[in-house]
């Protein structure tokens, strides 16, 4: 079951599949980990990526051979005129979900008349969010998330 290894998590330590499953444990968690748990399963998202796994490990198919089990779950795939106002923030240096995504995003929404904003900055990767804060940027991107929520939650 191949998909895409992810050259961003490639250039980590490599992940065994034994160590990857050993950091999953043994019970269903539906609330966000902390602390070691978070390391523990980071290992096994890591893993997934390196080896490009992630799609069928995350749903259960291959996304080769049964690519439209997927196409529910696509943004891209889905958009029409009722879709809800979206706001899309994505830094041009993410290594993890290339930026080119939140341009297609973009196209679609216009080209179905959907009221959107894309915020955006060049200096940003992935975890801009965390990695800036306390960055004027990021604390006018979040002023624009408000205002935007604001915006359109009043309405």
């Amino acid at each position: 079951m191949g998909y895409r290894a992810n050259s961003f998590y490639s250039e980590r330590p490599g992940i065994s599949n034994k160590q990857a499953l050993s950091a999953l444990g043994d019970r269903a968690s539906s609330c966000h980990p902390s602390g070691s748990e978070l390391d523990d399963r980071f290992k096994f998202y890591v893993y997934s990526r390196q080896e490009g796994v992630w799609p069928a490990e995350v749903s259960g198919h291959d996304p080769e051979k049964e690519n439209a089990q997927y196409t529910a779950y696509e943004p891209l795939s889905n958009i029409t005129a009722n879709y809800p106002p979206t706001l899309l923030l994505h830094g041009k240096r993410d290594k993890d979900v290339p930026y080119e995504q939140s341009v297609l995003m973009v196209e679609q929404l216009e080209d179905n008349n959907v009221r959107h904003e894309l915020i955006t900055d060049p200096t940003w990767g992935h975890m801009f969010d965390a990695e800036g804060l306390g960055e004027p940027a990021v604390g006018a991107a979040f002023d624009k998330v408000l205002a935007f929520l604001d915006g359109h939650l009043r309405q």
